[in-house]
């Protein structure tokens, strides 16, 4: 038993690695260009990070209207948009350059997904092999990769369908919830 948990966990460790390898191959060219591609929504959701960024330097967690961006304007699209998931971009703006603290962001969640979609998978299929595959599979899509430099609304949705299809497939096919 404990031979098998201590093979998990070289396992887990491994995944997680060949994963870093994965997101960073993925997402250095773009990084490295000091170039953000800008379609769609990106500026849309750019400014309201960088609200939330400056909200955060003043001192205030939550935002609710633009009072840095939107011309000032006092825009409240916060109140309609939801903004959890752009938090992690805008504290990275603490910490690197807008166009670094974007491509870090877009990292960890290419990270995230290709964890959940390995996780779900794994628990699908019982093999890390296939659910390895499954997890590059999903998360090079062209589509997924694509959104990421734009339509934010589906690049984080992206992240959790892996999770609904799990739901999906113990709730239709297994006969236990585990």
């Amino acid at each position: 038993m404990y031979k098998e948990i201590e093979s998990s966990k070289k396992w887990d460790g491994l995944v997680i690695l060949i994963f870093l390898i994965i997101t960073f191959t993925i997402t250095y060219p773009l990084w490295n260009s000091h170039q953000v591609f800008v379609a769609n929504d990106w500026s849309f959701h750019a400014s309201r990070v960088e609200e939330i960024y400056q909200n955060l330097k003043s001192g205030h967690l939550f935002t609710y209207i633009a009072t840095h961006t939107f011309q000032k304007t006092g825009v409240a699209n916060f109140l309609f948009y939801p903004t959890i998931f752009l938090y992690p971009w805008a504290i990275f703006r603490f910490l690197f350059s807008p166009v670094t603290a974007f491509y870090a962001w877009f990292s960890l969640f290419n990270l995230i997904t290709l964890l959940l979609t390995y996780y779900c998978a794994k628990k699908v299929t019982g093999s890390p092999i296939k659910a390895i595959v499954a997890a590059i599979c999903y998360v090079e899509m062209p589509y997924h990769l694509l959104v990421g430099e734009g339509i934010f609304g589906a690049f984080l949705a992206w992240t959790f369908i892996p999770l609904v299809m799990l739901g999906g497939y113990q709730l239709f096919f297994t006969d236990k919830m585990n």
